[in-house]
């Protein structure tokens, strides 16, 4: 899921052009994910011309 055009409502943080929401089965799925050799290969492109803030969330109500 991809988010566009975000807009301030409250608060002073600068806000991102782009928000990314990903579902995993749980947490440890997630950590494991994340710190997996074919992740980390593709992290490092991503690196290259882009910045990323991962925020890991129990569930979204």
């Amino acid at each position: 899921m991809r988010g566009g055009n975000p807009e301030a409502m409250e608060g002073e943080n600068v806000l991102p052009d782009a928000a990314f929401i990903i579902e995993f089965p749980d947490r440890i799925f997630a950590r494991d994910f994340w710190a997996s050799k074919e992740f980390q290969e593709l992290a490092v492109l991503r690196r290259t011309g882009s910045t990323l803030n991962a925020i890991l969330v129990d569930k979204l109500t």
